[in-house]
Parts: C-alpha cells; sequence; structure tokens
C-alpha cells in the first residue's frame, strides 16, 4: 500500500486541480470534478488510495466548504460516496466489461460515471430524509440536482478521463506497486 513520492506528488497534483475546478462551479449545484478525480486516482492506484483519497478530500470539502458544514448525516453520506466512487476507479481498472480502459469508450466511461453518481446521490438523499425526514419529497426535489449531477459527470468521465490518462502516466491499479524499477 506504500506510494513512491512521485505518485503522491501526482495524487496531490489531481486534488489541487479538482478543488481548483470547483470554484468557479460553486454557484453550479451537482457540478463537480472531484467523482472524476477520485475514480482515476483509485483506477491509477487501486482501490484503498482511491477509496482513501476521496474519503479524505470529501471530508475536508464538506466540512471547509465556503458555503458552510453539510449537516453531519449527510456529510457521513458525501465521504462514504466519494469513497465508493474511489474505489469504484480501483474494481473498474481490475473489472472491465466494456474494456473501457484499454480502449477508451466514452459509452462505457459514461456508464461508470452514471453508477457512481447515482449512487453518491441516493447516499446523500437518504441521508437528507434520515435528517430532516419526508423521504418522497426530498426524493422527488433531489431528482433535477441528481439528473444535472449524473449527467456533467458522464460528460467528465467521457471526455477528461482519457485526456488524465495521458497526462498522469503510470499503470492500473496496484500493479505499479509490484514493479521492479519504480524509481
Amino acid at each position: 500500500m506504500n506510494l513512491h513520492v512521485r505518485d503522491l506528488a501526482k495524487i496531490g497534483g489531481l486534488l489541487a486541480a479538482a478543488f481548483v475546478l470547483k470554484l468557479p462551479a460553486l454557484g453550479l449545484p451537482n457540478v463537480e470534478p472531484f467523482t472524476l478525480v477520485f475514480f482515476f486516482i483509485g483506477h491509477r492506484y487501486g482501490c484503498f488510495w482511491g477509496a482513501a483519497v476521496g474519503a479524505l478530500a470529501e471530508f475536508l470539502y464538506t466540512t471547509l466548504n465556503p458555503y458552510g458544514p453539510a449537516l453531519p448525516p449527510v456529510a457521513v453520506a458525501q465521504v462514504i460516496g466519494m469513497a465508493l466512487a474511489g474505489g469504484a476507479g480501483g474494481l473498474a481498472a481490475r473489472i472491465d466489461p466494456w474494456r473501457t480502459f484499454s480502449r477508451p469508450s466514452r459509452w462505457g466511461l459514461a456508464v461508470h460515471a452514471l453508477v457512481v453518481t447515482a449512487v453518491y446521490d441516493v447516499l446523500t438523499n437518504v441521508a437528507m430524509f434520515w435528517t430532516l425526514g419526508n423521504m418522497w419529497a426530498w426524493l422527488v426535489a433531489g431528482v433535477p440536482f441528481s439528473a444535472l449531477h449524473i449527467a456533467t459527470n458522464c460528460l467528465l468521465f467521457a471526455f477528461a478521463f482519457p485526456a488524465l490518462q495521458k497526462i498522469v502516466p503510470g499503470r492500473v491499479g496496484n500493479e505499479h506497486l509490484y514493479a521492479k524499477n519504480t524509481i
């Protein structure tokens, strides 16, 4: 589970880019690059690192949000959702039914985004219900926000993931941990 300094620097750079890209979109609810970045980190460095970085970064974002911290159950759901997104990237690197990553398929990447984002949105909407009550009202009210979230993440995954693969060289999953010459 150890990463080399070079890999940690790449992860830090990806996180910094995600936070910087989120700033212009703060006024747009559910438009965010975090899901893509955590998924990509999981894909590049394995489930553990994708989940760990996703959980830690989302915890920092949700508690230090310029609009104020999320309600505690919602914050927990957000952290779990982004940890799952990072872990899903690691799983997708190992089990790739659409051959998405060997030959980048925009449709396959969009399906990954749809599933990961839908899970995140369901978790956060259920947390809102648990906190404030009236589940059906929260689920119905959340549909337009979830639709926007899913649509933007599908576009980000389809177009930005292949670009990230070119920008951030490396092996898939945990393979780099076992390479002999990793300096």
